[in-house]
């Protein structure tokens, strides 16, 4: 698991727009309750031209598809939601040469590629394109599911450095050499009557470590780096941009459950102490990633701008604000923090109609076996269609 965070013992602003209705997320006074209440996608029915995404952090494809409920769960997911794109990431599967295609190299990959082509060959997965960027090695991953009903992108390509798009993403390793380790995928839509042209960016970012001395700090920093600047390349083109993932950061105190826990143990240097992902250096640079050198954000967190957080009412844990939660039962059971974000480009924000975290709780309703769940956006359509 890419999430070093997972290891670690927790134990041991923007503005927002009153027009759109936005939901209580503070339960703190409330007991909990015995049964989990629903958690799903607010606001009114889709219409004709939203644009519907989800993005999930599966934790390994084949653990999920072995597993026949929560395997059950992502097919309803599909089924329900019917989103245009899909956005799996670590999933594990071990990559061909192409880093497109699977390689089995032992039983446990032979039974993951005969669940892999089951799952994608029947309903309703069978209704969608798959994209794949994968390691060479079983290990982090992406895959993309994209509506075959519904406009198909334009073009496809799998890095954000200054090379041919079809190379899948390059980063150094923490011994400094580049590797291929399945992060990135980008979807271009062209222009509809409905919407304008639309460039989606799917990505899993590498977990920010702990040791300075192993490298991993640097390859992060690198990381960050690679995304600002394709983020303000797209800025400057005057595209529309969705950005989907985990991106393994928790940008602010609000989310967490518990920033207290989270931001120890100290480090050598006060701002790269805490658990990864919450380190004031990433959340440093993932500021820097929304301002693209604006002072104010060019590309904005559609959560937060639905939800705006009320310090003067933290949530209850078992409300859903967070959308990794600790699995270990003797070590801070049930905290969380929120690393998998739906980020628009601020020309989209007037269309934003939901942006809604899909599980809760310390029980993990709606994580389908994974320690992350899904997390959902919706984008109203470019003009209203005449027969709605």
């Amino acid at each position: 698991d890419d999430q070093a965070v997972h290891t670690h013992n927790p134990a041991h602003h923007h503005t927002h727009n009153p027009a759109h209705q936005t939901h209580n997320l503070d339960d703190s006074s409330a007991s909990r309750p015995s049964q989990p209440r629903q958690s799903g996608p607010q606001g009114p029915p889709p219409s004709k031209g939203d644009f519907i995404a989800i993005a999930w952090n599966v934790n390994g494809l084949g653990r999920t598809l072995r597993n026949q409920c929560d395997a059950d769960g992502m097919r309803r997911l599909l089924a329900v939601e019917r989103p245009d794109i899909l956005v799996l990431s670590e999933v594990h599967l071990h990559g061909a040469w192409n880093h497109e295609e699977l390689r089995a190299t032992n039983p446990e990959e032979e039974m993951d590629e005969k669940l892999y082509h089951e799952f994608v060959n029947n309903p309703p997965v069978s209704g969608y394109k798959v994209y794949l960027s994968l390691a060479c090695w079983k290990y982090a991953g992406v895959m993309v599911l994209v509506r075959k009903d519904r406009p198909m992108p334009s073009r496809v390509y799998y890095n954000i450095r200054d090379e041919d798009d079809q190379i899948h993403h390059k980063l150094r390793n923490k011994k400094g050499n580049d590797t291929q380790d399945g992060r990135v995928i980008v979807c271009e839509y062209a222009a509809t009557a409905l919407r304008k042209e639309l460039t989606v960016l799917c990505t899993y970012a590498p977990n920010n470590g702990f040791k300075m001395e192993e490298g991993v700090f640097a390859r992060r920093r690198e990381w960050d780096a690679q995304v600002r600047a394709w983020l303000c390349a797209m800025k400057q083109q005057g595209k529309d941009v969705v950005w989907l993932g985990d991106l393994n950061v928790a940008h602010h105190d609000c989310d967490v459950t518990d920033p207290a826990i989270f931001r120890d143990p100290p480090a050598v240097d006060p701002d790269n102490s805490g658990c990864a992902g919450f380190t004031r250096n990433e959340q440093k640079r993932f500021t820097e990633i929304l301002n693209c050198g604006d002072t104010e954000d060019a590309y904005v967190d559609a959560f937060r701008y639905m939800h705006p957080f009320d310090p003067s009412h933290r949530p209850h844990r078992y409300s859903p604000n967070w959308s990794w939660r600790m699995r270990n039962l003797y070590a801070g059971h049930g905290v969380g923090m929120r690393l998998d974000y739906t980020i628009v480009s601020r020309s989209l924000v007037p269309r934003i109609v939901s942006a809604d975290i899909l599980g809760r709780g310390e029980d993990m309703d709606g994580f389908f076996g994974s320690d992350h769940c899904p997390v959902f956006l919706r984008l109203a359509p470019e003009t209203v269609p005449s027969d709605s």
